[in-house]
């Protein structure tokens, strides 16, 4: 409890035994317990209404999974729902407007559950393909009864036209337009695939297309291979992620056609995966692809604990909610914040502004928090949607809540910051370089020429700084010349 409550409570006597009982703590002790980095990110569950978190509560109990993967998951289902029926408009000044779409990486290892987590909420969208594929079986059986009518309406058409008086009562026949298969996930990987089907989407249930994948090490290794057409899947996803115009030309197959790709990414990924796909340029920020992800993290392993509840898993109040935002089939709806949202929105992207200004942070943590705020307005829209669909404005309380969820992320890209230098002997390197030559004080610069062979760049220098920082061995501090300097404690 806070100091106030307890002193209230037990008085001023019983304080004082607490901190004569109390450890002290010293530079070292506290350089000691930070530098294990067991600093705990805790998801915020309070973003959920009140049944929603303890559905959760209950489930992670349950299945003796982490609470996260299985909050994400949902969100995850929640978005492949939504995209390409609801949007949100950001900014009217700057017509920015914004989709629900979330590129989610479960971050763990085998014995975490992450596969089970995901299938549950899966199963679900998987009912939605079934009535998809029976609606298409059905069309397609209308269309080729109606295309033999067409044929034989045309002949007697044709024939009609060669009488030497024509009966003109005789109209040609309207061929019928083939029905198009819509999807709402798929595991195909390629740009080729992926086009085709947001093509056929477009006209049929105009929706956007989730790539759903138990791993994701398929995904990521076909993101950076160029094809003959060099054309990289990379670029494609890119524009994807904005839902941006992409032109699909190949001369060799007389195909043009122009789409708007919008596709939610969503799958598990185990740490040292993601070191060879996402992480493989180390710390440097590239074309933006390892930004756009948002990685859950969790240290919570298998417990082993049976449930002590004698009763079925109900997932109805989570169907319940997927077919309220699946049932809608209308035009693309058009939600916006109201006056105090916006206001808080606009704070949120200030902050957003001056921490990019500062130099604390290394260029790749600086465009992770920007792509906070396309996520920021996502989270609000999708959480607003889970509760009031039918109302087209978005209160501050819940773009607050979107805060907080984006806080949760980039806590955790924090931390996988953090893991990819201690997994490198960089902070150990750094910590004895200071330490033999009894410095006082370090620029990053300095760092990064002391070795550049193991710092791979200025960037890079900087961040091994700032977690010596965080962990007291010393402090940032702005230097003359507009840098950075890293002050030792001795």
């Amino acid at each position: 409890m806070g100091l106030d409550d307890f002193l209230i409570k037990y008085g001023k006597s019983e304080f004082q035994k607490l901190i004569n009982n109390a450890e002290l703590l010293t530079i070292q002790s506290i350089q000691h317990i930070l530098s294990n980095n067991n600093s705990e990110i805790i998801y915020p569950l309070e973003i959920f209404p009140e049944n929603i978190k303890h559905f959760f509560v209950d489930l992670q109990k349950r299945q003796d999974a982490p609470i996260e993967y299985l909050t994400s998951s949902f969100l995850g289902g929640v978005s492949t729902i939504m995209d390409g029926k609801y949007a949100i408009l950001v900014d009217k000044s700057k017509n920015w407007i914004d989709h629900p779409i979330l590129w989610t990486a479960i971050v763990g290892n085998a014995s975490q559950k992450k596969s089970p987590c995901l299938d549950l909420f899966k199963k679900i969208i998987d009912k939605y393909e079934e009535d998809l594929n029976k609606d298409y079986e059905e069309q397609l059986k209308a269309y080729n009864q109606a295309m033999i009518d067409y044929k034989i309406d045309l002949k007697k058409y044709e024939r009609n036209r060669l009488l030497k008086n024509p009966d003109l009562s005789i109209k040609q026949p309207v061929e019928p337009k083939q029905p198009q298969k819509g999807r709402l996930t798929t595991q195909s990987q390629t740009v080729e695939a992926l086009s085709k089907a947001i093509l056929k989407n477009s006209t049929s249930i105009k929706r956007g297309i989730t790539s759903w994948n138990d791993e994701l090490i398929v995904l990521l290794k076909s993101m950076g291979q160029y094809k003959r057409d060099n054309q990289a899947d990379e670029a494609y996803y890119l524009q994807a992620w904005k839902r941006k115009a992409y032109s699909i030309l190949r001369q060799n197959q007389d195909t043009d056609y122009t789409i708007y790709p919008s596709h939610n990414l969503i799958g598990t990924i185990q740490p040292s995966v993601l070191n060879k796909t996402l992480f493989a340029n180390g710390l440097e920020s590239t074309n933006g692809m390892v930004e756009r992800w948002l990685f859950v993290c969790s240290d919570m392993e298998e417990t082993g604990i049976k449930y002590s509840k004698n009763t079925p898993l109900n997932m109805s109040l989570i169907q319940e909610i997927y077919d309220k935002l699946y049932q809608y089939n209308g035009d693309e709806k058009l939600y916006s914040f109201n006056k105090e949202a916006q206001e808080v929105f606009d704070d949120f992207c200030r902050k957003i502004i001056l921490e990019k200004k500062s130099s604390k942070h290394i260029d790749l943590l600086k465009n992770y928090m920007q792509k906070q705020t396309d996520y920021v307005a996502r989270f609000s829209l999708i959480l607003h949607c889970i509760e009031y669909p039918q109302n087209l404005e978005i209160s501050s309380c819940t773009v607050r809540k979107a805060i907080k969820l984006s806080d949760y992320f980039t806590k955790c890209f924090k931390r996988l910051l953090n893991k990819q230098i201690v997994s490198m002997p960089a902070e150990t390197f750094a910590l004895d370089y200071i330490k033999t030559r009894n410095l006082k004080s370090i620029s990053p610069t300095q760092l990064y020429k002391s070795n550049t062979s193991k710092y791979k760049s200025k960037n890079e220098a900087q961040i091994i700084l700032e977690n010596l920082s965080s962990k007291c061995y010393g402090r940032l501090v702005k230097s003359k010349n507009g840098g950075t300097n890293f002050i030792v404690y001795t």
